[in-house]
């Protein structure tokens, strides 16, 4: 931690500031797979889902839509 004192307050008084350690690359890197690598997770969750959601259609039966045409 560096003091850092006010601007031109005449009170004698500090602040602790903390430093902020640099962005590497390598973190920027490994921040932009995990969100990509999370993104696909939820995508594939997502068709999991819209696959398990449909109908079972019997052998033999025909299925049909609400908006397919009569």
């Amino acid at each position: 931690m560096r003091r850092v004192a006010p601007p031109s307050w005449g009170l004698g008084m500090s602040v602790e500031v903390e430093a902020r350690r640099e962005a590497s690359v390598w973190r920027r890197r490994r921040s932009f797979v995990k969100r990509a690598l999370l993104l696909e997770l939820r995508i594939y969750a997502s068709i999991g889902r819209f696959v398990a959601r449909r109908p079972a259609i019997a052998p033999g039966a025909a299925g049909f839509g609400i908006t397919s045409p009569c």
